[in-house]
């Protein structure tokens, strides 16, 4: 009905037929739709309509009607009231109850009179000044009689000027479907006047609002790709309330829901189920990928997507509404300003279950960013995991001006502050206002928690902090209200400060939580942790099984160990095409056996004990990853920083490497027999928190630039075992073009062993650097020996590091080969390390210097051959050892000593280094020669036999001697005729 109506003083029963879902009054502009001014008593009654437009939906002057289950909405602009009007000195008061008044263009119910009108069981939400308002100068007025409403999310606020909201009125969401039903968990149903005379139609206590629930809403289901191609086109086709259905695949578009409840849900989950940034955006579009704003329904739904930024777009940008967010992975996002991952803005939401990982953000927050919540609907962040993402300040969680909200049970560990500033931001900061950060656990991040400026009633209780480089709790500004901030029941263990500005938790705990395993972010505690029944005691904080809290993200549970699955071998490519989708699918203990050939991959190790090796070795099994994209993903390495240049924190912006071990908490993880050609764009294998076992690779033409490390192999925080690899010609930007091993906080033992480094290539030391790890207690127990080291150049600055750097700590560095590179090896002046029996000889600059030497000369050097190093600067820093010898140790070809090499029986006589042979150390990385010259086939006898088999070999093509020099007789460098008459010569002659 397209009208306006006056009811000209008279009393009338006004009534639609069907209820205002199917009857409405369309007002004319700039007019009233309902005017009842003329002195109209109880007897008039508005009942069952949707009144929609005008300039007032009911106008009510000198007047007593009463006003029932109408739904207003859409008024137009007028500088006193929107939905309803009640002015004037009518002695009876005007009766308004179940009523939903919702976006209106001003106030939702606006009363000017004499005599207090009654007001209940309304729904007024969402109007763009007041909820209810008198005027807002001081007059000759009463408050109205209020009781059993729901006022909510109106713009200028739900009240002005009411000193008593009534006996149950409530101010949250009212959870609404699309024609502002009521969902089935509404607060409105059964909150409404207990008196039987406002009960329901079905007789039950009254619901709140216009529309008592019924259950009768339905929706249509969408299916992508089988009824729409795109996930967009369904979008735009869709009705209020509709459910989006979307099946496995790459989805590549943008994404915008503006103004629509919708359901929006893969059909398996989100590892499939991929919605991917258009190859047409690039970064400086500052796009999210799915954007949903202006939804005023309860309560829109994303779950099961990945969303990939592809470091060029944000991942998701939610405001003005209410919004579940769970179960989706949100990766590889970026932002020029911020707000790479998730942003939030003026909304209610519920973030639970998803996995935020490895955004970017130039400035603030590449995790998740909430700005100004919504304090009346529901708010919490809980269950998700956080990790590596990057930005200059709080790259895990920030929250602006927030009020009541909980952020709980989240793991957030290895998100980082680059480059390495604002440290005072933390990975996540607290600002507003009842914020509640409890139950979760934060490890291995830049910084911890920061509560600044003007925030009060804030809770960081029963968290695990563990091994965070700046501290754990920081207050900003150092002087906020004690009364107001509470810090307790933490467990701190191995940050570099727990509490900063803080005063100590009275009933923290600080010890190691003891964490079965850290590795896939998994963070259960074991059964003896000193985390379990260590929370606040307060029953509301209780674990799931009623007992006391425990400490951090996941409570202590029994679990009941499943048997593994027998180990079984994968073949490569007759099982599976690729060898990443073998690494997915074995299980435990499996063994992966790759075929030769060449192979465009790149390898991500998880949390599986199982070996990969080459069936033929690694000349003829190749990684060499050409079609991979780059990306970019923040990586933590090496120690706390200091001014010492040693003790670096090295934090940079990275392409993956070839192969890549990550956290995996397992030993017996084995990589075997293979090339790995890096391309001159990426690390050739990385690997943090981890013990693998990397043996008889060849690993050539990688790149460290993007960590600055470690090239070829970069460890940090980890006991690997390097095992007979081949090293050469790789690059490292600042050190370590070979391997850069940063070394693992507990006493677990790293060894490199038998490896051949050479030809490679960094600014200061060139070949191997053994580093402290990310904090400063790291950094322990190494055994480095039988490594031929040589040929290795530096850049500008080659007197700075030598090709090997140790500034580990517990070294036992013996029996290496040090020969012909820029400079020599570098102890570390702070560090206690063994430095016996190595040859370390023809270095440009320098043999062994000890660095910063003022600091500490705690180490060991002795029983080493210091030969023709430099111009004669064999050491620096540091005295000659007593046993230390200066001789040509004449090597023979790979760096066998000959028989006659004085560095033969010179190591040190302690039995624990004896050759295998038993006798006294030889130094260097090889013992002397086992055969001798003329004793071609290697049987340790010179005769007859070794004549047949040199004619064989320079006649008849027959086998080569394992060793060169056993059949270049002569030693002129040739194997020829001459060699086979002076053997000759030899056997026969007298």
């Amino acid at each position: 009905y397209n009208e306006s109506i006056n009811f000209l003083g008279k009393d009338i029963y006004l009534k639609s037929e069907s209820g205002p879902k199917l009857t409405k009054i369309i007002g004319i502009p700039e007019v009233d739709v309902i005017s009842i001014i003329n002195g109209e008593g109880p007897g008039t009654i508005v009942e069952g309509f949707h009144i929609e437009g005008g300039r007032v939906a009911i106008n009510c002057n000198n007047s007593s009607p009463v006003l029932r289950y109408n739904l207003m909405t859409h008024t137009e602009p007028l500088s006193w009231s929107g939905g309803i009007a009640i002015t004037g000195d009518a002695v009876i008061p005007a009766q308004v109850y179940n009523n939903s008044i919702v976006g209106t263009s001003n106030s939702g119910i606006f009363i000017e009179t004499t005599t207090p009108q009654i007001i209940k069981n309304n729904l007024i939400v969402g109007c763009q000044y007041y909820g209810i308002t008198l005027p807002s100068y001081i007059g000759d007025y009463v408050e109205p009689i209020l009781s059993y409403n729901l006022v909510y999310q109106n713009s200028a606020g739900n009240y002005r000027r009411i000193t008593d909201t009534g006996i149950g009125s409530l101010m949250i969401n009212p959870k609404l479907l699309p024609g502002i039903l009521l969902s089935s968990s509404s607060p409105c149903i059964n909150a409404g006047d207990p008196d039987p005379s406002y009960n329901d139609s079905d007789g039950s206590r009254n619901d709140i609002g216009a529309f008592p629930f019924d259950d009768s809403f339905t929706s249509q289901a969408h299916y992508v790709p089988s009824d729409f191609a795109t996930i967009q086109g369904a979008v735009d086709a869709a009705e209020e309330g509709d459910t989006i259905f979307v099946a496995d695949g790459e989805y590549e578009e943008v994404i915008t829901i503006d103004a629509k409840l919708l359901i929006l849900i893969s059909e398996n989950g989100p590892e499939n189920c991929i919605i991917k940034a258009p190859a047409v955006y690039s970064q400086n579009d500052d796009l999210p990928i799915v954007l949903i704003r202006d939804v005023f329904y309860w309560r829109p739904l994303i779950s099961g997507f990945t969303i990939d930024g592809d470091n060029r777009l944000k991942g998701m940008d939610i405001s003005n509404l209410s919004i579940i967010i769970e179960n989706n992975i949100i990766k590889n996002c970026y932002s020029t300003y911020g707000s790479a991952g998730l942003l939030v803005i003026d909304a209610g939401f519920e973030i639970q279950n998803n996995s935020i990982h490895n955004n970017y953000s130039y400035y603030w927050t590449a995790g998740i960013d909430i700005i100004e919540n919504k304090p009346e609907s529901e708010s919490f962040v809980t269950g998700n995991l956080i990790y590596y993402n990057n930005s200059t300040k709080a790259p895990a969680i920030l929250t602006d001006n927030c009020n009541d909200l909980s952020i709980t049970n989240n793991i957030i560990f290895e998100n980082l502050n680059l480059p390495n500033t604002y440290p005072e931001y933390g990975s996540v900061f607290l600002q507003g206002i009842d914020l509640n950060f409890n139950n979760n656990t934060v490890d291995r991040n830049f910084g911890g928690v920061v509560i600044y400026d003007q925030t009060s009633l804030c809770s960081v209780n029963n968290n695990i902090f563990t091994n965070n480089a700046q501290y754990a709790v920081r207050d900003y500004f150092g002087y906020e209200d004690s009364d107001s901030i509470t810090v307790d029941y933490n467990l701190f263990f191995d940050n570099e400060t727990d509490l900063y500005a803080i005063g100590q938790s009275p009933s923290g705990v600080f010890a190691d939580p003891e964490f079965e395993s850290t590795s896939e972010a998994d963070y259960f505690l074991s059964p003896t942790s000193p985390a379990i029944d260590a929370g606040d005691p307060y029953e509301s904080y209780n674990d799931p099984d009623g007992s006391r809290n425990d400490i951090g993200a996941r409570p202590y549970e029994v679990i009941t160990p499943i048997p593994p699955p027998t180990p079984t071998i994968i073949k490569i490519p007759n099982d599976y095409p690729k060898i990443q989708q073998a690494l997915f699918e074995s299980n435990e203990n499996d063994t992966i056996l790759v075929s030769p050939g060449t192979y465009d991959e790149i390898l991500y190790f998880g949390n599986k004990e199982l070996v990969l090796t080459s069936e033929t070795g690694a000349e003829e099994t190749i990684l060499h990853p050409t079609s991979q994209q780059i990306f970019l993903s923040p990586v933590s390495l090496s120690t706390q920083p200091s001014e010492d240049k040693n003790d670096k924190l090295v934090i940079r912006l990275t392409r993956p490497a070839v192969v890549n071990f990550r956290s995996t908490g397992k030993q017996n993880v084995i990589f075997n027999g293979f090339t790995i050609n890096g391309d001159s764009l990426r690390h050739g294998i990385f690997g943090e928190d981890v013990s693998p076992t990397v043996s008889n690779n060849i690993i050539t033409n990688c790149d460290g630039s993007f960590y600055t490390y470690g090239g070829g192999i970069l460890f940090s925080n980890s006991s690997p075992k390097i095992i007979n690899n081949t090293i050469y010609k790789n690059y490292g930007l600042f050190s370590a073009g070979g391997i850069y091993l940063g070394l693992a906080r507990d006493n677990d033992t790293a060894f490199v062993i038998n490896n051949s480094i050479y030809e490679n290539f960094s600014i200061t030391g060139s070949a191997l650097e053994i580093s402290k790890s990310f904090h400063p207690i790291a950094g322990r127990y190494a055994v480095v020996t039988q490594n031929l080291i040589h040929h290795n150049t530096n850049g500008v600055y080659s007197t700075t590091l030598g090709a090997v750097t140790l500034s580990g700590s517990l070294i036992h560095f013996y029996n290496n080969t040090i020969d012909n590179n820029a400079s020599g090896l570098t102890q570390d002046g702070y560090t206690a390390n063994d430095i016996y029996n190595n040859n370390i000889t023809n270095n440009d600059s320098f043999g062994i210097q000890h660095f910063q030497s003022q600091f500490s000369n705690d180490f060991e050097s002795d029983y080493n051959n210091l030969y023709n190093n430099g111009d004669s600067t064999n050491y620096i820093g540091f005295e000659p050892p007593e046993n230390d010898i200066s001789v040509d140790p004449l090597y023979l070809p790979d760096y066998f000593l000959s028989p006659t090499s004085p560095c033969v029986d010179a190591g040190n006589p302690d039995p624990f280094y004896n050759d295998p042979d038993g006798s006294r150390n030889d130094i260097g990385a090889r013992t002397k020669i086992p055969y001798l010259a003329g004793d071609c086939n290697a049987d340790g006898f010179i005769d007859i036999a070794d004549l047949v088999f040199l004619v064989s070999y320079q006649f008849n093509g027959g086998n080569a001697p394992i060793y060169f020099y056993l059949a270049d007789f002569n030693n002129d460098s040739f194997i020829d005729i001459t060699d086979l008459v002076n053997l000759v010569e030899y056997m026969f002659s007298d």
